[in-house]
């Protein structure tokens, strides 16, 4: 029998676009599927009347948790062996899950693809966000995920990433923070020596939203990865998102003071700081 795939839709108040991505989940070519909607406190409409399909599963969480709480729960009523987080206002390619599991090695525990970034090409802003992402998809999508930046620089959209259900027996989403917590997951994994098979398939499309982070949410993510990382270099990355937030805050002390622990590492000197004000100008 064909194995059950898992696919956990968190959402908050978006039915327009969760409906979207249900109807990306149903229509997969590989039919063994399970689409659990965990709405997190929000609403959806009539959405549950107008999906009348076994393959579904809503759960209405009371109180707004965040998305990390939404993919845990969705995760504790999982029945599937693979895992895949689709987000409320994305779409997964119809054929990606048959090409995805038919690609996935046996000693493969993770697999990774990558989605087509779409938004308004009038946008200037957008226009420099997609430039950006096809150079670091260029860069770094093939390199091997034992490299420390494969998710501090370059994190592939979500909804591209197939987990086998057993890796989160021990790890689940941390509900503390609210930025990033997809690259705090990858980093516990990349440090816990999970295998993990970058290929080359289209998971779907990521619709590119501008978003305004509360510089306060970067500083609880880099305190965090620095208690997960061990090397040097992305130690000396995340002390440069620290000085981004020090920098916003208008805390000029303690930017420097975040500047020169970076330079410690001389990795940080040159393509990290080119890389570090790129992402300034583009917030």
């Amino acid at each position: 029998m064909p194995e059950l795939v898992s696919i956990i839709i968190p959402t908050y108040n978006r039915p327009d676009t969760l409906k979207r991505a249900i109807s990306s989940a149903l229509n997969q070519q590989y039919e063994n599927v399970e689409i659990l909607v965990i709405n997190d406190g929000g609403m959806i409409g009539n959405l549950e009347n107008e999906f009348n399909d076994a393959r579904i599963g809503f759960y209405h969480l009371e109180i707004n948790g965040g998305v990390s709480a939404a993919r845990n729960h969705g995760i504790e009523n999982a029945s599937g062996n693979f895992l895949l987080f689709l987000d409320d206002d994305d779409e997964l390619a119809s054929d990606f899950l048959e090409n995805a599991l038919n690609r996935i090695s046996e000693n493969s525990d993770i697999l990774i693809a990558h989605a087509e970034l779409n938004g308004n090409m009038v946008d200037s802003h957008f226009r420099k966000i997609k430039k950006l992402n096809d150079e670091l998809f260029h860069q770094y999508h093939y390199k091997s995920t034992d490299s420390w930046f494969y998710f501090l620089y370059y994190m592939p959209a979500f909804h591209s990433i197939l987990f086998r259900t057993g890796l989160f027996e021990q790890v689940k989403f941390n509900e503390t923070i609210q930025y990033s917590e997809d690259r705090l997951l990858m980093l516990e994994f990349r440090n816990q020596n999970v295998t993990m098979q970058p290929v080359d398939l289209i998971a779907g499309t990521y619709h590119y939203h501008q978003k305004v982070i509360n510089p306060s949410k970067i500083h609880e993510f880099t305190t965090l990865a620095r208690s997960t990382v061990t090397d040097r270099k992305s130690i000396a990355y995340t002390r440069l998102l620290d000085a981004f937030y020090w920098y916003q805050e208008s805390k000029y002390l303690r930017f420097l003071h975040s500047i020169i622990h970076s330079l410690k590492s001389p990795h940080v000197v040159v393509k990290q700081f080119v890389l570090f004000l790129r992402l300034i100008k583009l917030r």
